[in-house]
């Protein structure tokens, strides 16, 4: 390992970083042997190469910074700094369009006066979700143009549904997923605001009737608590149950104190502060938080990479670790972060926004 890590330092000024092949093929006997190893696990795949215009020539250059001065990769924390604020206002963006598009449809939809309780609402509504839907891959798509280049020199290739694919490919469908997925989200608020004029088509005694009903029908089961609220509220509620991992990413990402650089680093740590205590995590780092707002808004382009990056990287730190002979679990916190990437998912989203919404819809 002291061999290892002596030629690694005499051979930096020697050698000369490459931009459409992997950082781990250098001329020193480490980087060899990791060359080999990704030869052997990639089938003797070499890495994919990326499109001159998919990232930033900034990125680019502060890339090659760290392979000649370093001898590794760049981190993602050091550039994801600059996406965040994108982030941010798409986030805002989401929230105040979902609120403004139900008020919209609860006003534009009529009751039907030949029996049914309202009209369905017509459908040009949606050619409001167009402007948005685009502002909001744009702005996701350039967060992903300032973040692509340093998770693709850890994963090296693109894939869709397990199959290898090219990078132009894969963006498109990630792009589809990501409209796919605003549509998905401005349809529960549609029908929240449908359902708030069908409650004003009622009359009182059909509203009491309807009360009658879920009391005899839930008063006597283990779910009893459904007569706490009227029907109303709970489909409100429903719909607000899609907000909580929006507050639970903001007391997540935001600085306690403003003392965050939201800009690119530099190879030098103390340029910029990447670093930082947040209201629920004393230890947070741009990429970290990255990740957690890009999931919150659906980002596909962001968090279709994320945990195969994760799980790259922590298992390459962890084998430079062992051939070094060192212990000093650099790679944990990459597990730490599948871990609570996991959780989320299970918990905040699917058990709570998803199977509540699901239960109160039928």
């Amino acid at each position: 390992s002291d061999v290892n890590e002596s030629s690694r330092l005499v051979g930096a000024e020697e050698r000369v970083p490459a931009t459409e092949i992997a950082l781990a093929a250098r001329p020193t006997v480490e980087n060899k042997e990791r060359a080999e190893e990704n030869m052997a696990t990639e089938g003797g795949d070499r890495p994919q190469p990326l499109p001159k215009w998919s990232y930033p020539k900034s990125v680019e250059r502060l890339a090659l910074e760290y392979d000649k001065v370093l001898g590794q990769p760049l981190p993602f924390g050091v550039v994801a700094g600059q996406a965040l604020p994108l982030q941010f206002v798409v986030l805002l963006l989401r929230c105040g369009f979902y609120l403004c598009f139900t008020v919209f449809t609860a006003k534009i939809s009529e009751c039907d006066p030949n029996g049914k309780i309202v009209k369905p609402y017509p459908w040009w509504i949606w050619v409001a979700l167009a402007p948005i839907a685009a502002a909001w891959v744009f702005l996701l798509y350039r967060s992903h143009r300032i973040t692509l280049y340093p998770t693709w020199q850890i994963n090296e290739h693109f894939d869709i549904l397990g199959c290898r694919c090219s990078y132009r490919a894969w963006l498109g469908f990630s792009v589809l997923r990501t409209v796919l997925s605003c549509c998905d989200a401005a349809s529960d608020s549609a029908f929240l605001g449908s359902f708030l004029k069908s409650s004003e088509c009622l009359d009182s005694d059909e509203n009491e009737t309807w009360g009658e009903l879920v009391k005899v029908t839930y008063g006597d089961s283990i779910a009893a608590f459904v007569t706490i609220l009227p029907l109303k509220g709970w489909v409100l509620a429903a719909w607000t149950a899609t907000f909580v991992d929006m507050v639970v990413v903001l007391l997540l990402v935001i600085p306690k104190w403003c003392d965050a650089d939201y800009d690119i680093g530099s190879i030098c740590k103390d340029d910029t502060k990447t670093e930082y205590s947040t209201f629920l995590k004393n230890e947070q780092n741009h990429g970290s938080a990255f990740m957690s707002i890009a999931a919150c808004n659906n980002d596909v382009m962001a968090t279709s990479v994320d945990t195969r990056y994760a799980t790259n990287k922590f298992n390459k730190l962890r084998k430079e670790e062992r051939k070094r002979g060192m212990l000093r679990l650099g790679h944990l916190p990459h597990a730490e972060h599948i871990i609570a990437k996991g959780v989320y998912l299970i918990f905040v989203k699917t058990l709570f926004s998803g199977c509540f919404q699901l239960w109160v819809q039928l």
